[in-house]
């Protein structure tokens, strides 16, 4: 069964790839979106002037069948259009144009499958037709032994790991208690571990340790128990030092101003309680890295909920579980999740790595996340157990944030559960986390600029992500660049749009180096009353629930079906069109009715979508386009702002430079299925809409999405997790890569890296111009120009513009075109001359201009400081 299944995928990859490279492109010169122009233009210019009407223009959108080879229900889970492997390519490339068509991957295909048919007769010792676990074993040793050869590039990623497999841990766990004391764990390290250097040399720290502030939290008042308001509590428990990274030993004092109080610890990560724990007596020496809780009891006074700090030694950090063991006091199984413990001795040996592991660590913040083992790792640990949620699936535990240049940060209790869906597999060793911040732990809420002056300061949960497809953890892929998810909402961001911002940590779990991860807001009812004002209660919340579709995770579903049945109706009138926005089909408001859609969010939403090539959302490709995945709209009832959509779970983008996700798409003729997408696809049977995207398009593709801002946007975010790659790597490079080695930095994540930076972005906007314009939503009008130099602006027409063109601008900041396309009352003329057009004005001017050809406008141009 598992080898039908990889011909699937593999086969459907192949149609995948055959489609794209069957797609027309015309040979002439010039930029890909001037041939396309040339092409349709030739096709459809039915009056042969030149250019495109607006007539002409329907013509070629209504002719727009949907794309060919886009409706193919798909097979397992493709991850963008796959990628022969270069010696492949050589081997078979019979026609020399780097790539294998249809028939040559064919042959490619063949051979491969007939050398592992000759691989499984090879090692299929028991003959019953598949390869057991012993049998895998046996074919891996072969392979590193190198009396294997020529082995499937499938096959890799599934051959078991032979020095960290899974081994009887549990023979040297003398007292059954399911994990290793330091002799236990001794007397296993004697049999198991590969050698190692005793001691990883690595770059001298920058820290100062010994002049760590103790922690500043102020003594409260002794206030009432809140299950027994008259019954007092101990008073705060103080740590001598604040968690975080310290470089030297120190000595750490706990107490409190509660006389006679028993203070108790404990160092397992588990919750101290009146019985449980070791009773503090003196100083605890500090010497590597230590999970510290502790909390004060008294008879006839309520305890405290238990203080939490996390000391880490970067040093000791980068020789955590070197040989794969279970460090001392750490449970030996998760369940039935896939375990995998410590920094990998192939990557902190690599002599390219070797001097930089303390400065990779602390090149980004790092994030403590603790919780007693038992709910993490147990019989209904959430970790072991990661499929659980809901409320049910929620587990106190300690949040730490700690910088390395020492500003304050974050201590708090919270709720902790796992977050995602396809990484929720027990075969993923890296989950992600959801926090929750509620008075039964501590805080009702969050208090800190996680994100900045801009961002919000005030949080009732935070994401903590980490890439899942694409990743090095799941599946082993050289594609791992850990940007693409949050690189979209930095775009939407960028496009001056509501967007849920993220940033980059280093994650401590219980202690243990966890890895990369990215911190995430959010977009609910919570973040909705933050960034646009009211209640929680006023916010409706729509999102996607897997296979029962369209959900409202806040508020109701009541608002959205109505925006869904008049997209049902239609948008081509006005009277429809404007009806969704709260206006009359002039376009001027009506309070009476009620606005059901921002226009503008939802284009630019459209426009991220397109741009990154997201074949995930809010239509997935791995669903024949036909169903819905990972989007959020927000609307907050009874305020003059309609549903506002955002980025979300982008993984699945940033791939093939050709990806064409501009539809048309099945999916939201069912109301279950209902997405942006599909509401975008009706309104483009409206004029004035069409005319709006095009407007859109002018402004952005100008600024934010022109190839050199996004270049310098996705460098920016590359550079800041660059160094803090190389903790990746040691930690889950090697998760599901065995022959080749871990993944790592340079071998893969800047290989990859470089691919989006000189492939992928210098010919992205082009592809996506040219797929607009074969819709036929921009003018084949040209746009005047409208520079800024110094204290002067001037507006000029476009050698491409005729002599009948006229440009009208104003410069007040309104639109030279009012709605149903009259010239404004505020429009000034410019007459053209045979020498063109131009006038200067004032650069304090809010300048906005648009050609006028034949009864037809083009797509409006803004001064260059303004926006739409």
């Amino acid at each position: 069964m598992r080898a039908s299944f990889v011909s699937l995928v593999v086969l459907m990859c192949l149609t995948q790839n055959a489609s794209a490279q069957e797609e027309a492109v015309p040979n002439e010169g010039g930029s890909y979106f001037e041939r396309v122009r040339r092409e349709l233009r030739s096709k459809f210019d039915a009056d042969r002037d030149g250019r495109l009407s607006a007539e002409e223009r329907e013509t070629m959108r209504q002719a727009r069948p949907g794309l060919p080879g886009r409706e193919r229900q798909g097979s397992g889970r493709p991850r963008g259009r796959f990628q022969w492997p270069d010696d492949l390519v050589k081997k078979f490339d019979e026609d020399g144009d780097g790539e294998l068509n249809r028939e040559e991957g064919g042959k490619a295909w063949g051979s491969l499958r007939q050398r592992w048919d000759e691989i499984q007769e090879e090692f299929d010792e028991d003959g019953d037709g598949g390869l057991g676990h012993v049998e895998w074993v046996r074919l891996a040793e072969a392979v590193k032994a190198g009396k294997v050869k020529d082995l499937p590039f499938w096959v890799h990623g599934r051959l078991p790991k032979l020095d960290r497999g899974v081994v009887p841990w549990e023979k040297f766990d003398a007292n059954g208690d399911g994990r290793f004391d330091e002799a236990e764990l001794a007397s296993a390290r004697a049999t198991f571990s590969k050698s190692i250097h005793e001691r990883v040399e690595t770059s001298p720290s920058r820290r100062a340790t010994s002049e760590t502030p103790a922690d500043p939290e102020p003594n409260a008042a002794d206030v009432g128990d809140a299950r027994d308001p008259a019954k007092k509590r101990v008073k705060k428990l103080r740590f001598s030092k604040r968690g975080g990274i310290y470089e030297k030993p120190f000595e750490l004092d706990l107490s409190t101003k509660t006389e006679g109080a028993e203070i108790r610890y404990t160092l397992d990560c588990s919750t101290p309680t009146a019985t449980h724990g070791v009773v503090f007596r003196r100083p605890l020496k500090i010497s590597r890295t230590t999970v510290v809780r502790a909390a004060a009891f008294k008879d006839g006074l309520a305890p405290r909920k238990a203080k939490t700090s996390t000391f880490v030694f970067l040093r000791d950090v980068v020789r955590q579980s070197n040989d794969g063991l279970p460090p001392a006091g750490a449970p030996l199984r998760w369940g039935r999740n896939t375990v995998d413990y410590g920094m990998d001795p192939d990557v902190v040996e690599d002599q390219r790595y070797k001097e930089l592991h303390v400065d990779a660590l602390e090149s980004i913040p790092s994030i403590s996340l603790v919780v007693d083992p038992v709910d993490l790792f147990g019989d209904r640990g959430i970790y072991a157990y990661a499929r659980m949620k809901g409320r049910q699936a929620e587990r106190p535990g300690a949040f730490e944030m700690f910088f390395p240049d020492h500003r304050p940060g974050i201590r708090v209790n919270c709720g902790v559960r796992i977050r995602g869906g396809f990484s929720r597999t027990s075969r993923n060793g890296k989950h992600g986390f959801r926090l929750f911040f509620r008075g039964e732990y501590g805080p009702k809420k969050l208090e800190y600029p996680l994100f900045g002056r801009d961002g919000a300061d005030r949080f009732d949960n935070l994401d903590l992500r980490c890439s899942q497809n694409y990743s090095w953890n799941l599946g082993g892929d050289a594609r791992g660049l850990f940007v693409r998810d949050q690189f979209s909402r930095d775009l939407q961001l960028a496009l001056g749009q509501p967007a849920a911002r993220g940033d980059y940590y280093h994650l401590y779990l219980n202690g243990q180096y966890w890895g990369l991860y990215n911190s995430c807001e959010r977009p609910e009812a919570s973040f909705g009353a933050t960034y646009f004002g009211g209640k929680k209660d006023e916010y409706d919340v729509v999102k996607v629930k897997g296979r029962m579709g369209v959900f409202a995770t806040d508020g109701n579903l009541d608002a959205w079906r109505r925006l869904y049945e008049l997209a049902s109706a239609g948008f081509e009138t006005p009277e429809a069109y404007w009806r969704a926005q709260g206006r009359n089909p002039d376009g001027t408001t009506n309070l009476d009715y009620e606005v059901l859609l921002d226009v503008d969010n939802l284009i630019d939403y459209m426009l991220v979508i397109f741009w990154a090539g997201n074949f995930d959302a809010p239509i997935t490709k791995f669903a024949g386009n036909r169903w819905i995945n990972n989007w959020y709209g927000i609307r907050r009832r009874d305020a003059r702002k309609g549903f506002r959509f955002f980025a979300w779970d982008s993984e699945h983008s940033l791939l093939d430079v050709r990806e064409d996700r501009t539809g048309p798409f099945p999916a939201g003729d069912d109301f279950n299925a209902s997405n942006p997408q599909w509401v975008f696809q009706r309104c483009l049977e409206n004029a004035e809409f069409r005319l709006r995207v095009a407007d859109r398009v002018e402004l952005h593709f100008s600024t934010v999405l022109r190839s050199e801002s996004i270049r310098e946007r996705f460098a920016s975010r590359t550079r800041q997790i660059e160094l803090a790659v190389i903790g990746e790597s040691a930690r889950w490079g090697d998760a599901e890569s065995s022959l080749t080695g871990p993944r790592n930095l340079e071998d893969d994540w800047r290989k990859e890296a470089n691919r989006v930076l000189d492939e992928y972005i210098p010919r992205r906007s082009d592809q996506v111009l040219s797929q607009l314009w074969r819709h036929g939503i921009i003018p084949d009008v040209a746009v005047p120009s409208v520079v800024r130099e110094d204290d002067r602006a001037t507006i000029a027409s476009s050698s491409e513009l005729p002599a009948q063109g006229v440009i009208y601008f104003t410069i007040n900041g309104s639109d030279p075109r009012g709605i149903g396309g009259a010239v404004s009352k505020n429009a000034r003329k410019l007459e053209m001359t045979k020498d063109g057009a131009a006038v200067e004005l004032s650069a304090k001017d809010t300048i906005r201009a648009r050609s006028f050809v034949d009864g037809e406008w083009s797509s409006l141009v803004v001064s260059a400081s303004e926006e739409l």
